[in-house]
């Protein structure tokens, strides 16, 4: 979910958001050079119609781009050059909201209904994953990874529970031998201002409960309580890797 404090209080004014043309990559990726590009390359990327974050170069991400669906997704980074240039890690910042469920707009084909008819969900999950459609474009996605990659979902419960394992399970049986890994609580992202974030900031409200994750953001957005960013080794990450959870989080419901 990330709680987008400008919308839950109230306040008018557009938030702009950066469009993928207009995301920048450092001067220093031009100088560096391929063997180097391959062992680290940190890539942030977001639902571009929900949330706006600056360039690259901030909290050890290297590049950010702008995406609204998976395709879209998978098109931008081939433009970019990543089957060249593997990325080690890769930051998908996108509403979650359901355990089990990242908001990436999806076309698909579903099975067993006649060709042609074609259906848009506003949700990769568990039990979508396997679908041919998404398949195809989730082995996409992996050519831009490098062998050991690790994949992380940026969106509020994903990797909670039951259905959160099952999806980063099924995921990670798709991209084998990389680390995925989902956030068993919600995040908050600071759009009081109506400004641009920094690649990297989406705060841990750990707490599971919706109702507490918006008090700890109201807290914070006022300076009372500090809340540190979502990252994979907080104590609300779970991963997983080849089909086995390896890292089990301190919460999780």
């Amino acid at each position: 979910m990330c709680i987008d404090y400008t919308a839950e209080s109230g306040r008018t004014g557009a938030i702009p958001v950066c469009s993928s043309a207009a995301s920048s990559t450092p001067a220093h990726l031009f100088t560096t050079t391929p063997a180097q590009l391959v062992e680290s390359l940190a890539v942030w990327v977001y639902r571009s119609d929900r949330f706006a974050f600056t360039g690259g170069g901030y909290n050890g991400w290297d590049i950010t781009y702008g995406f609204t669906t998976l395709q879209g997704l998978v098109d931008r980074l081939a433009s970019s050059g990543h089957a060249l240039r593997k990325i080690s890690k890769l930051g998908i910042c996108a509403h979650g909201d359901t355990s089990g469920s990242v908001q990436i707009s999806l076309t698909l084909s579903r099975p067993g209904i006649s060709p042609g008819d074609v259906r848009v969900e506003n949700g990769l999950t568990a039990d979508n994953v396997d679908y041919p459609d998404i398949i195809l474009r989730l082995s996409q996605l992996e050519n831009f990874l490098n062998a050991s990659a690790q994949v992380i979902f940026f969106s509020c419960i994903a990797g909670q529970g039951a259905n959160g394992t099952r999806l980063l399970s099924r995921l990670s049986r798709l991209w084998q031998n990389r680390t995925i890994i989902g956030f068993t609580t919600y995040g908050y992202i600071d759009t009081t201002f109506g400004a641009a974030n920094a690649p990297g900031n989406v705060y841990d409200t750990e707490q599971l409960g919706d109702s507490l994750a918006r008090s700890a953001a109201d807290q914070y957005r006022r300076g009372i309580i500090h809340l540190s960013r979502m990252d994979e080794n907080n104590n609300t990450a779970k991963w997983v890797r080849n089909n086995n959870v390896i890292r089990i989080p301190g919460i999780d419901e």
